[in-house]
């Protein structure tokens, strides 16, 4: 049962979710555990995405700053760059993309201040279908701004 809920929800991803020029979204995943950035790489590679990664939280700032991502997976615990301090970051320079980010955490409840205004907040450890889940959700919203951004852009040439 779960492994065709896993099969049809990758399904779903793969036709949905084929962005301009036919690619699929562009995920990061932010963990300075190996471990959960190997299940995050493959579940989403699986399912069609194509992911980065980064081990802490100065990667991570520069991955942002050198490319556009559809969603971002985020621990909270990185090193170099504490999570937090990366989301006051993109508050204040870049808020667009706290739609995109999904918190990935094994703090408690009270480790979760200043993570206001995210997308999603996922308790470690997750499974597969939930992280495909939040994915997919980060990513149908980014599409969905990404038409209406290219909508409202004037079709002909610029007249001044």
């Amino acid at each position: 049962m779960f492994g065709q809920q896993l099969q049809h929800l990758r399904q779903r991803a793969t036709r949905m979710l084929r962005g301009r020029h036919g690619a699929m979204p562009r995920v990061l995943c932010a963990d300075d555990d190996e471990a959960v950035r190997t299940l995050c790489v493959t579940t989403l590679e699986r399912s069609g995405y194509v992911v980065d990664v980064a081990s802490n939280g100065r990667e991570a700032l520069d991955r942002i700053e050198q490319r556009r991502y559809s969603a971002i997976l985020l621990d909270l615990g990185l090193s170099h760059l504490h999570g937090t301090t990366l989301l006051s970051l993109l508050r204040q320079g870049r808020p667009e993309m706290l739609d995109r980010v999904i918190v990935i955490t094994g703090a408690s409840d009270a480790g979760l201040i200043g993570t206001e205004g995210v997308k999603r907040v996922m308790k470690k450890p997750f499974s597969h279908h939930l992280l495909l889940e939040a994915v997919h959700d980060c990513c149908a919203f980014d599409e969905t701004v990404s038409l209406r951004e290219r909508r409202a852009r004037p079709s002909g040439p610029a007249v001044e």
